[in-house]
């Protein structure tokens, strides 16, 4: 990442608490997704836990997981986001939104963008999808809703973007 703004980490070591701003933390090697979702929720209750000093649950609702008890009381959210054998996880105090989307060609890619993003040119280049992509379900995280055809949500009051190691990355948070 290229700025400030965002603190990252690499698991097993735990991001520091959030300050105002994010915190990530990336699972290199997760596994496939059914193994990530597991990793992912795991060290998430292992680091709220420790901030916390008390055992954390995370409760799966229509908009991903949310933590419970003290890690609830104290504001903090959580939001997830996989490709490949990669998963990310983004904490913050407040509501937040994580995408990660592979920056790679596939034949629906124009379709797709004219159907969910504001750009809609047939030749969008592989990388502009991807960062689009990744900004478009961050910012729907970060507001609890799906994804739908054509719709239009307000911006973040903070949001970055970045590629890393052939991955588009966005987080929006408040």
């Amino acid at each position: 990442m290229k700025d400030d703004i965002l603190i990252p980490a690499i698991w097993p070591v735990p991001p520091p608490e959030p300050a105002g701003r994010p915190t990530l933390l990336r699972l290199p090697h997760a596994g496939p997704r059914v193994m990530a979702r597991a990793a992912t929720r795991e060290a998430a209750r292992t680091i709220l836990g420790a901030w916390c000093g008390h055992p954390i649950g995370l409760r799966e609702t229509p908009c991903g997981p949310r933590p419970d008890g003290v890690a609830a009381t104290r504001g903090f959210r959580v939001s997830f986001s996989y490709v490949g054998t990669e998963a990310w996880i983004a904490f913050h105090v407040g509501p937040v939104g994580l995408d990660a989307c592979a920056i790679a060609d596939f034949p629906e890619r124009a379709e797709l963008a004219r159907l969910y993003l504001t750009e809609t040119s047939d030749d969008l280049p592989v990388e502009v999808f991807a960062r689009s992509w990744a900004r478009l379900e961050a910012n729907l995280k970060y507001r609890e809703r799906s994804l739908s055809e054509h719709a239009r949500v307000a911006a973040p009051r903070q949001a970055r973007d970045w590629t890393e190691s052939g991955v588009a990355l966005a987080v929006a948070w408040d």
